[in-house]
């Protein structure tokens, strides 16, 4: 049997098809101390095997931990228009795409015949530094009755030298309704809580330091006149004569336990509708006649009724944030995306923001550089394709969505390359910029949120984004499962903070020249190739590791 099988170690930046195997291998890298180090083991057989299951023999065996790699289906995996850089080329090719990382099974796995089975493999210093040196990972697929069907070696060669913690701000909005109605759980319920933890300690393993928070039902990719289930931390009691009162005790509860898991930073949710800011977002509040929604697509976001109640709110507001000391740690939304058209009323909604809140944050997703221009939004996060928009204007924030599809841009899509989605930690230390936002964390539903979906199966929102760019992660038994993508993406950041440890040996300008000399400039200009991009962060760890030598010892920086 053993002459039928192959079994090979492949690097996390080639996306193994069941049907066409990894074009090439990888046996050997290096890693820092605090790293989690990713890299897959690709087995092909001629015959269906059972009650598979790996064996990892290491002196580092307490560090390493192995997934399967899982094909999803993607119907729509290209739209008209897009530049070369896809895996297929062609629109309408409708395939299994390697992506969901989910545990293995204790009872054993299936070898497909005929077909590359892939584990995901990695070694994790994140709590526990990984002992520095040479280590082999021996990796053995042990199937029916003890047989072994194959085996692979991967040398990880650990520097004695930490990556700084990263100075990235990074914010994937989390979908609290799509949480709920995933695992059958009422909304912020005390069994929703445990549920809600494993998002977040997905979201912040992989670099995440801001929360999306849901102060009323965020007004984000619904049809009009649409509603999404009630997310709503604020407690709102209308009075008979007009008055509102405000509870805080569910937000003081999320935050408190969003802080426990790890999150720094927190970001209020829109306070107007998106893209045009036209409508308010759905509010419930107690009345005399029960409970009910006050506010929402029926009402102007600056009539006199909503602009009055945005007052009240925005006090009480302030109070609680100035009593729980998070007078540094919030920042405010209006909407995303707007068009210049609605300068005035975006201008309006600010205002009341600032009448209770000194010099606040308004980080909002934008195109147009005039709202920054005019003072509106403080802190832009413009779209990647938008960034020469924004030259000499001290941008610190950018993002992509499923229009940043062209150019080569980064992106997250199944049918895009790896390094497509890896690239973005190298072009953000390039920039100058420190903060990516994406819209998209666990958005199971479809365009504009007309039904939930199944990420299993529809993993292109009924058809409106491109696969991938809706979801990172799956809705998998108590919690969340990663998907490849995810992981990739944390590279990215990886790869940025490799660049910072080798900053602070030499210099910024020393750094931005070993970029320019790889062809690294802005969001489009890089060099399209995984083993280029490979080669180019091996040269970077051995530069720290000679500078490291020089200085008589390891270059120590917590993480």
């Amino acid at each position: 049997m053993k002459d039928k099988n192959r079994f090979i170690t492949v690097s996390s930046l080639e996306k193994v098809f069941p049907n066409d195997g990894p074009k090439s291998g990888l046996k050997e890298y290096g890693a820092f101390r605090n790293e989690a180090f990713h890299f897959q083991a690709a087995f092909f057989t001629k015959n269906l095997l059972r009650d598979c299951r790996l064996e990892i023999v290491s002196e580092i065996r307490d560090y390493v931990s192995a997934r399967v790699v899982e094909p999803v289906p993607a119907y729509l995996s290209r739209k008209r228009g897009e530049d070369d850089g896809y895996i297929l080329k062609k629109r309408g090719d409708c395939t299994l795409y390697p992506d969901l990382l989910r545990p293995m099974e204790p009872a054993g796995e299936f070898a497909r015949q005929g077909l590359w089975t892939v584990f995901w493999i990695t070694a994790d210093g994140r709590e526990r530094p990984l002992p520095p040196g040479r280590h082999e990972i021996h990796i053995a697929l042990i199937c029916e009755s003890d047989t072994k069907a194959g085996e692979c070696i991967f040398t990880l060669d650990v520097a004695d030298a930490f990556l700084p913690a990263a100075d990235l701000r990074y914010t994937a909005w989390i979908h609290y309704d799509c949480i709920a109605e995933a695992h059958g759980l009422e909304i912020f319920s005390d069994a929703y809580y445990p549920v809600l933890n494993a998002y977040l300690k997905s979201a912040v393993s992989h670099g995440m330091t801001m929360l999306y928070t849901p102060l009323f039902t965020p007004p984000l990719d619904t049809a009009a006149g649409g509603e999404r289930m009630t997310a709503q931390l604020t407690d709102v009691t209308l009075s008979p004569d007009g008055a509102y009162r405000f509870g805080f005790d569910k937000l003081r509860r999320f935050i408190g336990n969003a802080k426990a898991a790890g999150v720094s930073q927190f970001e209020f949710s829109h306070i107007a509708t998106q893209w045009d800011a036209r409508a308010c977002p759905k509010i419930v509040a107690r009345t005399a006649e029960g409970e009910k929604r006050i506010f929402g697509w029926d009402t102007e976001s600056t009539s006199e009724a909503y602009l009055g109640f945005l007052d009240a709110f925005f006090k009480a507001l302030s109070v609680f944030v100035r009593e729980n000391g998070l007078s540094d740690a919030v920042c405010f939304h209006i909407s995303d995306e707007p068009s210049a058209e609605i300068l005035p009323r975006f201008r309006v909604l600010k205002e009341k923001i600032a009448a209770h809140f000194a010099n606040p944050r308004i980080i909002d997703a934008l195109s147009d550089p005039r709202f920054l221009d005019e003072g509106i939004v403080t802190d832009p996060a413009a779209a990647t394709d938008h960034f020469g928009a924004f030259a000499g204007k001290g941008l610190k924030w950018v993002y992509y969505c499923g229009w940043q599809r062209k150019n080569y841009l980064s992106n997250r899509f199944f049918n895009m390359p790896s390094q497509r989605n890896r690239i973005l930690g190298f072009q953000l230390y390039q920039t100058g910029v420190s903060g990516f936002l994406h819209w998209g964390f666990n958005f199971y539903r479809t365009v504009l949120s007309r039904r939930p979906i199944d990420p299993y199966f529809v993993t292109d929102a009924g058809g409106g984004f491109e696969s991938g760019d809706s979801f990172i992660v799956y809705p998998y038994g108590g919690g969340a499962a990663e998907s490849l993508r995810h992981e990739v993406f944390f590279d990215g950041i990886q790869d940025y903070r490799a660049l910072k440890l080798l900053e602070s040996l030499t210099s910024r300008a020393y750094v931005l020249s070993l970029l320019k000399k790889e062809g690294i400039d802005g969001f489009t200009k890089y060099p399209r190739s995984a083993d280029r991009h490979l080669r180019f962060r091996a040269k970077i760890n051995g530069l720290i590791r000679e500078r490291t030598r020089r200085a008589g010892g390891a270059e120590i920086a917590s993480d």
